[in-house]
């Protein structure tokens, strides 16, 4: 069973990626059809492997990005901006 703090935090992320509040394509919103890739990596992303796993996902500015691995959050993290300008290619 999940502890309180992890069904907040699943309850919090949900509310805003199903609410539609994620916004544009470079956010990544699970289910968004125009960038199911990694900025980081260009690998497609597991939106269900996503779901509950703070390892894959972090806020920036307001905004939700989605990664297809643990390794990809601290590399975002050391340079979100150079990653929103000139994402990795999808890989296909």
């Amino acid at each position: 069973m999940r502890n309180t703090s992890q069904t907040v935090a699943l309850f919090l992320f949900a509310s805003i990626v199903f609410s539609g509040c994620a916004g544009p394509s470079q956010r990544l919103p699970i289910g968004n059809p125009d960038r199911p890739y990694c900025l980081v990596m260009g690998d497609r992303i597991d939106e269900e492997e996503v779901l509950g796993n703070p390892d894959l996902y972090t806020e920036y500015k307001g905004e939700v990005y989605l990664f297809c691995c643990k390794g990809c959050k601290p590399k975002f993290e050391e340079d979100p901006e150079g990653w929103i300008e000139e994402p990795a290619e999808p890989k296909e």
